[in-house]
């Protein structure tokens, strides 16, 4: 077994950057398509809302069919029909057909995403704290480094209609690596229950019982609420505020992401040295900086020097979560904790998206900045579970 699990590491690797790639083009690629079609801060900021509800909705019943039939049935089910419906985007002419498509796909987008992350979960915990970020890393440098990159020059070249002829064949390509990856995958000893309302409830219970979950799924809601409205809405900053170009202003994005994943790749070093609570720290002090600086500049090149700050420290931070989630995920089941944290996640997006079309149409988008900044501050003065 562990043979074929080092052989399956190319293949996992390779799925999780093609998964972070597809991803990373779908979000970039929303808003800007929805702001060619004439659309508002507010009615932007529905869209990305359309794109969470149907993950709340889904992520707990996702994690509760992951443990109980494994992750490949719904990898293949939720590859195909993404991207499916993705290739419908192509023949999309306004905001109402874009709001039915993204709608539908984030009800679909659970069978796939709850899926990658209890693999991605059970590969954590064999390879501990020091490495917590490699995994999580190569998703993101698909996400962050690699689509900003080919969504400036895939629009540029072939507009948005082919765009997106190209994001669901990213989408279903990702089935290229199934075998290897899922072969490994062990499913928890206890027997998962049918899915029910009951069972849903008792998969929800763990939050309760399980203190070191409640405050890593907080600090995920934080990051993921602040990567939303950065990656949902930067580009669109740049452009209006500062009148930049397209491959311009999708670069801050990637500036952001290089620190990231970056983070994500060396700072499990740290966390092993100094301790995941120096780490913490000086992510939420890097983070709560970077983010009154992008609330305060005035020009282009002050956002360029505060985005990789904020992806540096949002990095660190996504470390010391994650390795606390497989530590929880070792306890409950890959498939019970990821279906909760994929639950949970959608709300800061949700909220990000809240704040972006909110306050970016009745007072300005840069605003938000300055209402996220406390939440790390917060986040400083909570303590780090360091126990198995």
């Amino acid at each position: 077994m562990e043979g074929n699990a080092n052989d399956a590491l190319p293949f996992f690797v390779g799925m999780n950057l093609l998964s972070g790639l597809s991803m990373g083009l779908a979000n970039i690629t929303l808003p800007l398509f929805a702001m060619s079609l004439g659309s508002t801060p507010a009615t932007i900021g529905l869209l990305a809302i359309c794109q969470s509800v149907g993950v709340l909705l889904m992520g707990l019943p996702a994690g509760l069919m992951v443990d109980r039939f494994g992750p490949k049935r719904l990898l293949i089910i939720g590859s195909i029909t993404v991207g499916g419906l993705y290739l419908l985007l192509s023949q999309a002419s306004n905001v109402a057909t874009l709001a039915v498509v993204v709608s539908l796909v984030s009800c679909l987008m659970p069978l796939r995403s709850v899926a990658l992350s209890a693999l991605f979960m059970q590969k954590i915990s064999q390879v501990g704290v020091t490495k917590a970020g490699w995994f999580r890393g190569c998703y993101m440098g698909g996400q962050v480094l690699l689509a900003p990159l080919a969504a400036a020059a895939m629009i540029g070249h072939f507009g948005y209609p082919y765009s997106y002829l190209l994001i669901g064949g990213c989408f279903t390509l990702l089935l290229v690596f199934l075998s290897p990856v899922t072969r490994t995958y062990r499913k928890p000893s206890s027997e998962a229950p049918p899915l029910s309302l009951q069972a849903l409830k008792q998969q929800l219970s763990v939050l309760r019982s399980d203190p070191q979950l409640r405050r890593n799924c907080t600090w995920e809601l934080a990051l993921q609420a602040t990567n939303q409205f950065f990656t949902f809405f930067i580009a669109i900053i740049a452009i209006k505020r500062f009148h930049v170009e397209l491959a311009a202003a999708t670069s801050l994005i990637t500036l952001n992401g290089v620190c990231y994943v970056a983070a994500l790749l060396f700072a499990g070093r740290l966390a092993q040295r100094f301790g995941e609570s120096v780490l913490r720290r000086l992510g939420c002090v890097l983070s709560a900086s970077a983010l009154l600086a992008l609330g305060l500049a005035d020009s282009i090149q002050i956002m360029r020097l505060a985005a990789p700050l904020l992806g540096a420290g949002m990095g660190m931070i996504q470390v010391i979560s994650l390795s606390g989630l497989a530590r929880c995920g070792a306890r409950h089941g890959p498939g019970r904790v990821s279906g909760v944290t994929i639950f949970l996640f959608p709300l800061g997006g949700l909220l990000g998206s809240a704040l972006g079309g909110i306050v970016g149409d009745y007072l300005d988008l840069q605003t938000v900045f300055f209402l996220l900044a406390p939440v790390f501050v917060i986040i400083l003065g909570q303590r780090t579970f360091q126990h198995s």
